[in-house]
């Protein structure tokens, strides 16, 4: 995209706002004139640029709008609920030229045609029944005031061709100035203003048209008889809003001390001075180091004192940035007023919105990631919340219900809420459905809790509307507004009283760019985790964590936590633990409380966050990196993802263990918590073994299927590219079988046949109970751990070493589990993988999975061509969820 272009588009999006907003306000105020020349500003910036870019639809849609607002700011065209429709439309095909100019596409195809002739209609309706009026009213006098143009030399010339049109529609009373003065050079010095007097039968509009001349301008038609001086007081409002209109962009905004910065420059800014602070901080340490070994007193005192100003100054600097990517929530909220209006007007409900806290700022980055979240809790809220004017009334409510939005900030974190005082929750409805979906067991219903039920509606798929329509009812939404919330690292929190109505309150950082943290050390390398995460951090004996049926659980204050070594989540390899105590961070993860054990507490530290997969690749449980001053590098922990990992392997019980483990507990004795704990695995496994396995895709969409292969090959393929350097690097032949779950085990036997042959690298999928397996041939696998080693300069020579493979099985596994998460929006996310390289680990994986129950399979055959290499690497993609 070219700088033109981007500029372009980033005023028009700009202007596109600005009309939104003005439409809004006049939805509830019509006659405010300053919202219309808002409108009309915003409009004829908008043709203007788009002249410039010759986008003729574009230029002529914002015609047609400034022609239509130029009849409503002169009293022609009464201004209407239907008319702002009719403008918001045009707004919407403004914004869809754009996003087609920003695709690619020709944004000239998009059709403008129906919108123009519906605004001629309305010009056209408004002026045969003003011709009506007039014909039958008598003549009248109006007064008419026009400017000439300081483009014209011979003023007197344009005054007459204005004084012969006015002349046709009636009888020229009076003219100022006369004849003799329009030839002084005092005229041509002055602003040119003429004024003329005409009695006449017909209507405004159509003497302001037949007066459309060029070099005549703002041309003001009155009623009645009046002097110039008056004439020119009447006016100057109106002429002064044509001025700015037919102004530049540049020349009619009002003088000004800003400028404009793209969000990424100030990102490039900020992570600029997170790296000048990090740098004195280096500086500040090997001041401290030279005080003690080298400097004299002074010459000590003189570094660390230069060092303090330049953190002071980069403080300041950061701060300063800080704030300019904070903006009002204001720009989330105004839209919702015109969503919730077209709603109602749909859906028959009676509606009042009430919004609070606007003002309150929240980082850019935020704000835009918010939109969408919040559009689904508002959707939510209306459809499955609020109720008809009739229902309300029969449950004794006010007919007109109300949906609250409000902001507010609380310390370092901002709230927002979603509030109706509607339905509420239905548990009856819910359960219900979540019984048809096998998420809960018969036994199991009546024990759960109100928090347990209202996680339901959190589950991919769920809905309890009958049918689905445009607004809701598909199952898909609330999962997805979750997951979306929990990357801003944020948190959902749902209070609910059925019949009175439910609060949904979102829990958000003020900025992603600098993260509170504590930081600590596992093994030889320091990690830190969100401060806002961690419910606290304890030092117990090493026999508070006991192992029952296998699984490791911390027992401390009466309460048996799961347990989660971190080193061994991460991957590290297994050692002995000798001390006598261990460290652990007690997390509530999906309202589950969890256990995470590290080496050492080191400190709280402020970190500026930088992103692990923009500048390397996504390595599952790491968020991002950070750097302290000495060079250190901090691997910032997803714990949430930490969780889902350790649960993929079996080492922790599933939602319904876990509810079943809260059931046990509340009706057994406190005093024996290692038994509740052992119960609660046992109802575990009980319910894993009824629970019945569902299908992550339809195997048998052939169209979906092989719209997936392709699009994660090819995504797969610039991958490779990536991380070899080598660009001749295509997919040469791709073979894809569907296999149904009773014919899986067949097919996963014959793996045993070749197994001497091969090397199989096992890829969970999170948070799904499928995977990936990734099979080589002996020979491919060397050739493609050659070509890795070469491509990272490395002369590897003597035994195979297959390690580089992982790789290659991160490329593949992202590709294909990125890419199913876009099309079924549903988050599938590769796990860390196992490289199984001998006979016998291969074996025992295998009968692993005969053991397991049977799951649909799609077994891939690709063959890549990579530089002068054909290799060909299988994939067996075990497609059954939980």
């Amino acid at each position: 995209m070219s700088a033109e272009v981007s500029a372009f588009l980033e005023d028009l999006t700009e202007n596109l706002a600005a009309i939104e907003q003005a439409l809004v306000q006049l939805e509830e105020a019509p006659q405010s004139t300053e919202y219309l020349h808002e409108v009309f500003r915003a409009a004829h910036t908008i043709k203007g640029n788009a002249a410039m870019m010759n986008l003729t639809n574009l230029v002529a849609l914002g015609h047609a709008v400034e022609t239509a607002l130029q009849e409503v700011l002169a009293g022609g065209v009464t201004l209407t609920r239907d008319s702002i429709g009719l403008f918001t439309e045009c707004r919407s095909v403004m914004a869809a030229i754009g996003q087609a100019l920003k695709k690619g596409s020709d944004p000239n195809a998009i059709p403008i045609r129906e919108l123009t002739d519906r605004i001629q209609v309305l010009l056209l309706e408004t002026g045969q029944r003003e011709a009506k009026e007039s014909s039958a009213e008598m003549e009248r006098e109006l007064t008419v005031t026009l400017h000439i143009s300081r483009s014209e030399l011979a003023p007197s010339v344009r005054a007459f061709l204005a004084e012969t049109r006015l002349a046709e529609f009636g009888t020229i009373l009076r003219k100022e100035p006369g004849d003799d003065a329009l030839e002084s050079p005092q005229f041509a010095a002055s602003d040119r203003q003429l004024l003329f007097v005409l009695k006449t039968s017909s209507d405004a509009a159509e003497i302001r048209e037949n007066l459309n001349i060029d070099l005549i301008e703002n041309v003001a038609i009155a009623e009645g008889s009046t002097t110039a001086a008056s004439a020119q007081a009447q006016a100057r409002s109106a002429i002064a809003a044509a001025k700015v209109a037919d102004a530049p962009a540049d020349i009619a905004a009002p003088a000004s001390d800003t400028v404009r910065l793209s969000v990424r420059t100030l990102d490039q800014l900020l992570n600029l001075t997170g790296e000048l602070v990090i740098t004195n901080s280096g500086l500040q340490h090997l001041a401290d180091e030279f005080a003690q070994f080298h400097l004299p007193a002074e010459e000590s005192i003189k570094l660390t004192d230069k060092s303090r100003e330049i953190f002071r100054v980069a403080a300041e600097i950061q701060a300063i940035v800080m704030k300019a990517r904070m903006l009002p929530i204001e720009h989330v909220f105004s839209r919702f007023k015109r969503f919730v209006r077209d709603y109602a007007d749909k859906s028959g409900k009676a509606l009042r919105l009430e919004i609070t806290g606007a003002e309150t700022e929240l980082d850019k980055r935020v704000i835009d990631e918010m939109v969408k979240p919040l559009t689904h809790l508002i959707r939510n809220a209306l459809d499955h919340g609020v109720e008809l004017p009739d229902e309300r009334i029969a449950q004794g409510k006010t007919a007109e219900a109300t949906l609250r939005i409000a902001a507010a900030q609380s310390g370092s974190s901002i709230l927002i809420s979603v509030e109706d005082d509607g339905r509420g929750l239905n548990r009856r409805k819910i359960v219900e459905r979540a019984l048809a979906k096998g998420l809960v067991s018969a036994e199991r219903v009546d024990s759960l809790t109100d928090a347990e039920v209202q996680d339901f509606i959190f589950m991919p798929g769920f809905s309890t509307k009958e049918a689905a329509d445009d607004i809701s009812g598909r199952g898909f939404g609330m999962d997805i507004v979750r997951d979306s919330i929990r990357k801003l690292s944020g948190d959902l929190q749902i209070t609910s009283i059925e019949g009175q109505g439910t609060r949904m309150v979102v829990k958000l950082p003020l900025t992603l760019a600098i993260l509170t943290a504590l930081t600590f050390r596992v093994r030889n390398d320091i990690f830190a985790a969100p401060l806002n995460s961690i419910e606290e951090s304890l030092r117990v004996p090493a026999g508070s964590v006991v192992r029952v049926q296998g699984r490791e659980s911390l027992h401390v204050r009466d309460e048996v936590i799961p347990f989660i070594r971190l080193d061994r989540a991460l991957g590290y390899p297994a050692i002995e633990d000798s001390g006598e105590h261990v460290h652990v961070i007690l997390a509530e993860i999906n309202r589950h409380r969890v256990a995470i054990s590290i080496d050492e507490f080191l400190k709280k530290q402020e970190l500026v966050v930088k992103s692990l997969g923009e500048h390397y690749r996504h390595v599952p449980g790491i968020a991002g990196v950070s750097m302290l001053g000495d060079s250190d590098i901090i691997f910032i922990v997803d714990l949430e993802e930490i969780v889902q990992m350790h649960r993929s392997r079996g080492h922790m019980p599933t939602r319904e263990s876990a509810q079943a483990k809260n059931s046990d507990r509340r009706t057994e004795s406190e005093n024996d918590m290692q038994s509740i704990g052992i119960e609660a695995i046992e109802v575990e496994q009980k319910a894993a073994e009824a629970r019945p396995m569902t299908p992550i895709i339809d195997i048998n969409d052939k169209e979906f299927v092989r719209n997936w292969i392709a699009q994660s090959n090819k995504t797969a393929v610039q991958g490779i590219q990536m991380l070899t350097g080598i660009s001749t690097i295509a997919v040469k032949k791709s073979k894809g079988s569907r296999l149904k779950a009773e014919k899986s085990h067949e097919a996963t036997r014959k793996i045993l046949d070749r197994i001497n042959d091969i090397i199989l690298i096992h890829l969970p999928m999170l948070p799904a109970a499928g995977a990936i397996d990734l099979v080589l041939g002996r020979d491919a696998a060397e050739k493609m751990s050659q070509i890795l080693f070469s491509a990272a300069g490395i002369a590897h020579e003597g035994e195979f070493d297959p390690s580089p493979l992982l790789e290659i099985t991160n490329i593949l596994g992202s590709a294909y589990t990125n890419t199913l998460t876009f099309l079924t929006e549903k988050s599938v996310e590769p796990a860390t993988p196992s490289l199984l390289a001998t006979p016998e680990a291969i074996r025992g994986l295998i009968d692993e999975r005969l053991a397991s129950p049977r799951s649909e399979l799609l077994v891939i055959e690709n063959q890549f061509r990579i530089g002068d290499e054909d290799i060909e690497i299988g994939l067996m993609i075990y497609l059954t969820g939980n």
